[in-house]
């Protein structure tokens, strides 16, 4: 076999050296990036979103006021203006995306569902993860929380539980809607405003075991049964006074299929052309009010005021 090694060992010192000025190169354009195109790309997607606003609204929209974050599974990247998913590590089991979008900040703590939160040691231990992004003072006390699980419960497991369990799909999504609501009370306690983020249409794609995004059933079975958890996740944010921010029904076709035009090339999750929805269903929502021209986050524990976007 050729080889190129020197006697001396000059030809490893030149390869070390390349290696060297690789990762110096990495280095200085993840540095450009962070200090350069990071904020620049987040002016101008800052600048998109007081277009969306202001379309939804009707009016102008010149500025907004304030921040919401967005805790949950994989969805809640869709809140940070990228188009896919690009996680972050924060620490252990937590990661952030990009956060483009100025008025939104994410937490990914796992592939978690709805059922699972009421697990405390659970395989995602979603609590806990909870527990440190506050104990790390991550999210202000009395911030909105904008809830974002259930997409996972009623892709993969709603169905297959209620074969399995001989009960109906709303027994199942109504156990899945007690966790979550136990959950979203806790975080209460500790202070927080709470929204819920409406499950998603279905992934489109035929019933599999395997694969990144398992599923169970057919993509209108899963839609219905998304339609059912939807409904019950609604009315008990109303009963408690949670904010509910849906754009579901708008992810449908008149045959309950998946709209594939909203949806990322990942086959799953929301693409950016979704955001003019996302606009409306905040405004809809409550989330976000607008007075004046000046949009304002509902939160009252952060007064950032993104101006001049």
């Amino acid at each position: 076999m050729f080889s190129l090694q020197t006697a001396d060992g000059s030809w490893d010192r030149m390869k070390q050296k390349r290696k060297t000025i690789i990762q110096r190169i990495k280095n200085e354009s993840g540095r450009f990036f962070r200090k350069v195109a990071k904020p620049l790309q987040k002016r101008i997607i800052g600048k998109r979103w007081l277009s969306l606003l202001s379309n939804a609204h009707g009016e102008p929209v010149k500025c907004i006021d304030g921040m919401a974050f967005v805790l949950g599974d994989s969805h809640s990247n869709f809140f940070g203006g990228v188009e896919s998913i690009q996680n972050h590590k924060l620490f252990q089991g937590v990661d952030t995306s990009p956060n483009l979008i100025p008025f939104f900040s994410t937490f990914h703590i796992g592939p978690g569902t709805a059922f699972g939160l009421g697990r405390e040691e659970g395989r995602v231990q979603a609590r806990k993860k909870a527990s440190e992004i506050i104990d790390r003072q991550l999210i202000p006390p009395g911030s909105l929380i904008l809830l974002s699980f259930g997409e996972i419960d009623c892709r993969a497991h709603v169905l297959r539980e209620s074969s399995r369990q001989q009960r109906s799909v709303e027994d199942i999504t109504s156990d899945a809607i007690e966790n979550y609501m136990c959950f979203a009370e806790w975080l209460v306690q500790k202070g927080f405003k709470i929204g819920c983020w409406a499950a998603i249409a279905s992934i489109k794609c035929a019933a599999q075991e395997d694969g990144d995004f398992p599923v169970y059933g057919t993509e209108i079975e899963r839609n219905r049964v998304t339609r059912i958890f939807n409904q019950q996740l609604e009315r008990e944010c109303r009963l408690r006074g949670f904010l509910f921010c849906s754009i579901f029904e708008e992810l449908l076709d008149d045959q309950m299929e998946t709209r594939s035009e909203y949806i990322s090339l990942d086959n799953c999750h929301l693409s950016q052309r979704a955001a003019p929805l996302l606009a409306k269903a905040l405004l809809q929502s409550g989330i976000i009010t607008v007075e004046a021209g000046r949009a304002t986050v509902s939160s009252v524990g952060y007064t950032a005021t993104h101006q001049e976007l």
